[in-house]
């Protein structure tokens, strides 16, 4: 298994948070009002995926 350092592990994630929130942000306005599940569904899994990024960040925002 190749190394990998921290830096790069960090940097990694702050790419996927930086995606998984403009996912967020997209997602929201479909989610408003009378949407189907599947929405809910999509945006409970970005809001996990981002708390996760987060927390592997390091990051408490």
């Amino acid at each position: 298994m190749t190394e990998v350092s921290e830096e790069t592990i960090l940097e990694f994630m702050g790419q996927v948070r930086e995606h998984i929130a403009k996912a967020l942000a997209f997602v929201r306005p479909l989610i408003r009002g009378d949407q189907p599940a599947e929405f809910l569904i999509l945006a409970e899994h970005l809001r996990k995926a981002k708390c996760i990024a987060e927390g592997l960040s390091g990051d408490d925002e």
